[in-house]
């Protein structure tokens, strides 16, 4: 029985330990009518977190402008790209805490979600949580699913 506990303990410590828990700052309000996103970022994590926030009901874009605008004021002449979305998510993976052995999965010490408005490029909000990116040790990482979540739950 001494031995069990012994080890029971360790993995208990290993897979829950050094994540952050769910943190979110709302600085901004947001128009909630708007769920269009635009991934600023490139990560290996981009079809994931793609897949969550759909299934949140959110549309998020490819590409931040499709269409060049081009604006003449007597002798000032501007070009700029139209946003296809009114809020960019810029997501910023934090430190890699832990590997799973025989897996995919990584385990973040926090993961953040920053949500801009691309019509002021004011920060609105950010989404922070750690954990699991994917299935270790038969434990389902729920990373992505829970920032997603919190997304929606604070989409206002």
């Amino acid at each position: 029985m001494k031995l069990r506990s012994t080890l029971v303990f360790p993995l208990i410590l290993l897979l829950t330990g050094c994540a952050a828990g769910l943190r979110v700052d709302q600085i901004a309000a947001i128009d909630s009518s708007q769920k269009d996103l635009v991934l600023m970022t490139g990560t290996r994590w981009d079809t994931k977190i793609r897949r969550e926030l759909a299934k949140q009901g959110f549309r998020v874009k490819r590409f931040t402008s499709v269409k060049e605008i081009e604006v003449s004021n007597s002798n000032v002449k501007e070009t700029f790209n139209l946003a296809d979305a009114r809020y960019g998510l810029t997501v910023i993976p934090g430190r890699p805490v832990d590997w799973c052995v025989g897996g995919r999965a990584i385990k973040f010490s926090d993961f953040s979600l920053e949500v801009t408005d691309l019509k002021t490029n004011d920060l609105v909000m950010i989404v922070e949580q750690g954990g699991w990116t994917d299935t270790c040790l038969g434990l389902y990482g729920d990373l992505f699913p829970d920032l997603a979540k919190a997304l929606r739950a604070n989409w206002k």
